[in-house]
């Protein structure tokens, strides 16, 4: 497909992605499709919140920072929703310490003002602002 400069390697690598995810001792080959699909289209939301999702299996806060951090801003707010939803112990998984919540959203905030990504410093904060608004449990 690259020597072809095919426009569907992007949807082509999503679909291989999606079905080596579930597939045991093919995490390495998973990780090179969702990374081919970006390659051949890195604005496609879908793609980068699976990457996301398929990274909160063994979430490590750098990387799931990392990960955003490279993310086009376009795609950014799919992947805060997804972010927030890990950092809440919401997501799937559930494999985030609920003690390392704060901080995933906490980074993200940082890494959002240093990048002047108006778009996620307000997503964040009214995320803040409801959180602050819920009743204590």
């Amino acid at each position: 497909m690259a020597k072809a400069n095919d426009p569907m390697g992007g949807e082509a690598g999503l679909v291989l992605a999606q079905t080596l995810r579930y597939r045991t001792g093919r995490r390495d080959d998973t990780l090179a499709a969702y990374v081919e699909a970006l390659y051949y289209n890195r604005d496609n939301p879908d793609t980068w919140r699976e990457l996301i999702e398929y990274a909160s299996s063994a979430p490590h806060i750098p990387v799931l920072v990392d990960l955003f951090a490279i993310s086009p801003l376009a795609v950014r707010p799919t992947l805060l929703a997804v972010l927030v939803s890990i950092a809440d112990g919401r997501d799937r998984m559930r494999n985030l310490e609920p003690a390392k919540g704060p901080l995933l959203r906490a980074t993200l905030l940082d890494l959002a003002e240093n990048q002047a990504d108006r778009v996620s410093i307000a997503y964040l904060a009214a995320d803040a602002g409801h959180r602050a608004e819920r009743p204590a449990t």
